[in-house]
């Protein structure tokens, strides 16, 4: 996918990072000319120097072809209209805005951000897992595997699967799938459907794979 990040600090570098290691197309954004500067001297990433806030900007990066936005600087008012200009102005379909400020979290979901990520803590992986539609996750086994928790879309390749054919790699296993508030009695027979929670615990490698098999993306 291609992937815009709005602000060059720590979370940002860390989660472009995360991203190319994954495949992704990644561009940062860098208001500070000192900053952005150093990442075009000392990264491998296509750095944009300018105001994420600002259209042209994001037009510069490739906001009419990204796929993803993060916006994640220091500032949640610059998070905020970042993320605003890339929905509205660009329609970018998958918009995730980090917080400094734990209290804005529900603010700006009431402003209409979906995705709206406590980055005060563990925030490339909550990043991450929020592009990815994950509703919760946890590396688990000493850091070899991850226990991944997904709300199963309408139309999405799960949805009217058994689990059979999912085609789940050899080491990820359905652990569960709870329906209308109760766990379900499961085997390779059994459909998921659209509104399932559906709980896979996988190799911490595959979790890019199960993503794909849950997501809109699998063909």
């Amino acid at each position: 996918m291609y992937c815009i990040i709005v602000g060059g600090g720590r979370v940002g570098t860390s989660l472009a990072s995360h991203l190319a290691n994954e495949g992704h197309d990644v561009v940062i954004i860098e208001k500070n000319h000192e900053i952005a500067n150093s990442l075009k001297a000392n990264t491998n990433f296509f750095v944009v120097t300018g105001d994420g806030t600002e259209a042209g900007t994001l037009e510069s990066a490739g906001a009419s072809k990204a796929d993803v936005l993060f916006a994640v600087t220091g500032d949640d008012n610059t998070n905020l209209v970042s993320a605003q200009v890339g929905s509205y102005q660009f329609a970018i379909p998958n918009i995730i805005l980090g917080v400094n400020n734990p209290m804005n979290v529900s603010v700006f979901k009431e402003l209409g951000m979906k995705k709206v990520v406590d980055r005060t803590s563990d925030a490339v992986q909550k990043m991450i897992d929020a592009m990815n539609d994950v509703q919760a996750s946890a590396v688990v086994g000493g850091g070899h595997a991850r226990v991944m928790e997904f709300l199963v879309e309408k139309d999405s390749y799960a949805d009217g699967t058994n689990i059979g054919r999912l085609y789940l790699p050899e080491n990820a296993t359905v652990g569960a799938i709870l329906r209308g508030g109760r766990i379900l009695d499961t085997d390779m027979n059994t459909v998921i459907k659209a509104g399932d929670t559906v709980i896979v615990i996988t190799a911490l490698e595959e979790a890019g794979r199960i993503w794909k098999i849950f997501s809109r993306e699998e063909e």
